[in-house]
């Protein structure tokens, strides 16, 4: 695999022509698809031949996933972790506040560092065959007595499970409560600037446009860092339009200071989606963001699809029904769904609410709820924390 993380070839291990039915079928080979089989190929036990297939040719560094340190080490492996940060950063106007992690940094897990952790893995395992740049349209996908029939290249794989991650018409698709949009530089300094110690969550910004705005920063060396802009939508808009204000921002913050980017990465994230994972198929399963893959409220997702993938690999060894995708407990999705509410109605109050969450809540109980590992206490910690007026409001 080069440097890029493309593989070598096309096909790395094109599925032969034969009419032995696959166990699996993963459409989609993104964060989901690949944890999904990288779990899979992990497990010695596992039986299946698994297909999976994507319409990308191509991987590189499209993207960085950050999360608070599990509490369950061995859910993300240690070599996949390129930085953490023991200080987190919120800032709201004039004020500013230094939140010490302890035992739960913020890390950054690279992209480019995951794509090849999972290629190579599956490249040696003859469980898999991998089938890339191939899109899978609805005519490609066959009912065939009582069997799921997918088409490639002219020929037909029979399944028994297929589970589909793939995001290409998330957007047209789909609605959500709010879009979380973003656009991001790496930057690279002549001169030292940045705490490599410290990872910036949210820095309010002013926009008449926008009024839920942040800058994020994380800053790997002296010299190096992943900026972006970030905005919470009632309507899903293009990542492009928020660069003009990104290079403002950098500018005025660099103070003039020369710069280079090494790189770009854009995102739009469903906030508030409603539950499509179920189809009218059971044996057809939809994963990644599709399925709730990402947190309501914040938008974090690695941790949720490494839980997932791990939930659903000891599944399908056992050959129990998978089930949802992603399930939060009542009290989680209710608090996530009142406080999107609150945010879509009330925006001009957002930055005084994320303020006073970090501010106001203990931080490990505030770690534990936002890493989906929140006790019964943490949530009641996370309501004390927040103004109750708009969220009485917004419950009737």
């Amino acid at each position: 695999m080069n440097n890029n993380c493309t593989p070598q070839s096309r096909h790395i291990r094109f599925p032969p022509k034969t009419s032995q039915p696959y166990d699996l079928v993963i459409l989609g080979a993104g964060c989901a698809g690949l944890s999904l089989a990288y779990n899979l190929s992990a497990d010695p036990d596992y039986k299946g031949r698994v297909l999976l297939v994507d319409r990308k040719v191509q991987y590189d560094r499209d993207r960085s996933w950050c999360f608070f340190s599990p509490d369950d080490a061995t859910l993300v492996p240690e070599s996949l972790i390129s930085h953490r940060w023991p200080i987190a950063i919120v800032r709201k106007g004039d004020e500013s506040l230094r939140l010490s992690l302890g035992s739960k940094p913020y890390n950054l897990v690279d992209a480019s560092g995951f794509y090849q952790h999972c290629f190579e893995r599956l490249k040696e395992d003859l469980r898999f065959s991998i089938a890339l740049g191939h899109s899978i349209s609805e005519e490609d996908v066959l009912n065939e007595g009582g069997k799921i029939v997918i088409r490639l290249d002219g020929q037909s794989y029979s399944t028994h499970q297929v589970v589909d991650s793939r995001t290409d018409r998330l957007i047209a698709q789909t609605s959500a409560q709010l879009w979380q949009v973003f656009i991001g530089y790496e930057i690279e300094t002549d001169m030292p600037v940045f705490n490599s110690d410290e990872a910036t969550l949210m820095d309010f910004i002013e926009d008449q446009t926008h009024p839920v705005s942040f800058m994020y920063e994380l800053p790997t060396s002296r010299t190096k860092a992943l900026l972006e802009y970030t905005v919470f939508s009632s309507t899903c808009i293009a990542p492009e339009s928020l660069e003009p204000l990104l290079e403002k921002i950098i500018s005025e913050r660099l103070a003039g200071k020369a710069f280079r980017i090494n790189r770009t990465e854009k995102g739009v994230i469903p906030m508030g989606l409603a539950d499509q994972s179920q189809t009218t198929n059971q044996r057809w399963l939809k994963a990644g963001l599709i399925s709730g893959a990402a947190r309501p409220s914040t938008g974090y997702a690695f941790l949720r699809i490494q839980r997932w993938a791990r939930s659903c690999s000891e599944k399908l060894r056992s050959q129990a029904e998978i089930g949802l995708a992603h399930k939060d407990p009542i009290i989680t999705s209710t608090m996530d769904r009142i406080f999107l509410n609150v945010l879509a109605m009330t925006p001009h109050h957002a930055s005084s609410l994320f303020f006073d969450l970090f501010k106001n809540t203990p931080t490990p109980s505030l770690i534990r709820f936002l890493n989906d590992e929140g006790r019964y206490l943490d949530h009641i910690l996370v309501i004390l924390s927040l103004p109750k007026l708009p969220f009485i409001r917004r419950l009737f």
